[in-house]
């Protein structure tokens, strides 16, 4: 995936509810986790599956010595979010975590702060255009996405932030 590129984001932001998983946080707030071989189940025993995807991409992303791994969400359930993310043995792979109701400008400022990485090297994944929108404001490379991010999405995503960053970096 990330073979042949010029140039990589700095930094990967992943939203988490439609993005990295098919359900929102906010749905079961009230709600008690339990895991059985490995899956996550709420307290009805549904299981509550991350896209099909969504680990392994995390993953490649990790072993990239030169890119940091984020999450921002905006969700109000962050106690869930967290939670979840440590279900699924997610938690460690992110070296910064926004997970708190605010708007993704705020979310962005502070990862920019954190980690001293200007918004133009980050690459940004989201379900909402709304947050696509906001975040492009500031600079960022966001990408909508439809049903989670795939190898597909992650590579098309990284050629077009490659090409994005030769050509706003010439004279």
């Amino acid at each position: 995936m990330f073979t042949g590129l010029d140039t990589k984001p700095s930094l990967i932001v992943f939203d988490l509810d439609g993005t990295l998983w098919p359900f929102d946080c906010d749905s079961f707030d009230r709600s008690k986790f339990h895991s059985k071989n490995g899956l996550v189940y709420d307290e009805s025993n549904t299981e509550l599956a991350p896209y099909s995807s969504s680990e392994a991409i995390l993953r490649s992303i990790k072993a990239q010595p030169d890119i940091k791994l984020a999450v921002a969400s905006r969700t109000t359930s962050p106690k869930v979010a967290r939670q979840l993310l440590h279900m699924y043995s997610w938690y460690d792979l992110f070296d910064y975590l926004e997970i708190y109701p605010s708007c993704k400008i705020q979310h962005f400022k502070e990862l920019k702060k954190k980690s001293n990485i200007p918004f133009c090297e980050m690459l940004f994944f989201d379900d909402l255009s709304w947050n696509i929108s906001d975040v492009s404001s500031l600079g960022v490379h966001a990408h909508l996405v439809h049903n989670g991010v795939d190898s597909h999405v992650l590579r098309n995503a990284l050629v077009d932030f490659a090409k994005h960053s030769i050509v706003t970096s010439q004279p």
